[in-house]
């Protein structure tokens, strides 16, 4: 395999993981808490720490920790910058805030290209401003959570261009209804090699440590040995689907339902070549989450269900109902998406699953649902419908 994503070999940071997440978290400090590149090196090499590392292992974590969009240190420099971003991830943990965290996390992977920074690019095998992690952010979203590593594999992780992001999620789509089959693929690549262990660290990234994925083990529909799972939690689901919703703010409303929303929503790169800018693109201060809830709240008013934001609709305000089925107005239901959960007015006994969303006759959105979670309280809930004076 001669073209595969290749990203950093670091964890990443978190301070509310596993004892490796909170290791790199520890370097990440180290260097906030140094203005030289040399002391972090000297630091890490001296009696002041129990477990030290060495100033090239040093070299591979700011590498990483410059990938994730937190800090840079320019070539033929000995300067630490802590970017925008890096500094809101600093604030969000010390305010011990799980969501901010994740929210800035998210929105800053979701700007780096494949090819990484200019300073690399001359040895990269992979030529491409491709948003790798903002891709993958939307696989999950177009395929209901969840990705089996073994499609990541050998489907979504070989995508490294925009025109062939959707093909890639329609074929994992084929793959599960049995339409497509794995045998007809060719050798699954080494396991023991290189591009697997990148995987490993790519799902370790885009989940943030274990923060916002949960990993598990059995039930793969596929012949493999790859019998693991990688499930966007809930509760982190609505952030995911917000920064990617926001990253397209700037396109017409009509184009979240002319393709799938989430793919056409995917950020394109600008392709900068002067290595500041590039850092500074990467690293830029993130919009602010509330502010970002309420620019989507003034469409689709939302309500906290368990832990997860979920949008309430309104009969004869935002959507009429047919059988098995809604529709609404493009700009009213532009940002609904496959896997998201609603609560609808005219059934306060369950909330609902998007199963799928297509466009209709007269410029309108038919979104197709299945039957949730089960409502315990809908007295709670009756507020935040919004009022039909047509009705």
């Amino acid at each position: 395999m001669t073209t595969f994503w290749r990203v950093a070999s670091l964890g990443y940071p978190n301070p509310f993981g596993d004892n490796n997440a909170r290791r790199s978290w520890a370097i990440f400090l180290s260097f906030t808490q140094h203005n030289s590149y040399r002391a972090v090196k000297d630091y890490w090499s001296s009696a002041a720490v129990t477990k030290q590392i060495s100033p090239h292992s040093v070299e591979t974590r700011k590498s990483s920790l410059e990938e994730f969009g937190l800090l840079y240190v320019l070539s033929g420099s000995d300067a630490i910058v802590i970017t925008p971003g890096g500094r809101q991830l600093l604030a969000a943990a010390e305010a011990l805030n799980q969501k901010q965290f994740a929210w800035v996390g998210i929105n800053l992977l979701m700007r780096f290209p494949l090819q990484g920074p200019p300073r690399s690019r001359v040895s990269s095998n992979v030529a491409s401003d491709f948003p790798i992690y903002g891709f993958l952010y939307t696989a999950l979203c177009e395929l209901d959570n969840f990705v089996w590593f073994e499609e990541l594999i050998r489907v979504l992780g070989l995508v490294t261009d925009i025109d062939s992001a959707q093909k890639a999620i329609d074929e994992v789509r084929k793959l599960r209804t049995g339409e497509r089959t794995f045998k007809t693929y060719p050798t699954m690549p080494d396991l023991r090699g290189v591009y697997y262990n990148s995987m490993n660290q790519v799902v370790n990234h885009i989940g943030l440590a274990g923060l916002t994925l949960a990993s598990t083990q059995g039930g793969s529909p596929y012949i493999g040995d790859l019998n693991r799972r990688e499930t966007l939690l809930s509760s982190f689901s609505e952030i995911v689907r917000l920064a990617i919703g926001q990253r397209g703010n700037d396109q017409p409303e009509d184009d979240c339902v002319v393709t799938d929303q989430f793919i056409s929503r995917m950020p394109v790169l600008p392709l900068i070549n002067d290595e500041q800018d590039y850092f500074a693109y990467l690293g830029a201060g993130v919009p602010d989450l509330d502010t970002s809830r309420a620019i989507i709240e003034e469409a689709l008013p939302q309500v906290l269900f368990g832990q997860e934001n979920v949008n309430v609709l309104t009969e004869g305000v935002h959507y009429s109902v047919s059988s098995d089925s809604i529709f609404g107005e493009v700009s009213t239901l532009c940002r609904v998406a496959r896997g998201q959960r609603l609560i609808l007015s005219h059934d306060l006994g369950w909330t609902y699953k998007v199963k799928d969303k297509r466009r209709v006759a007269g410029g309108r959105v038919a979104i197709d649902l299945v039957r949730s979670k089960e409502i315990v309280n809908s007295q709670s809930l009756q507020a935040h419908f919004v009022v039909n004076n047509n009705g």
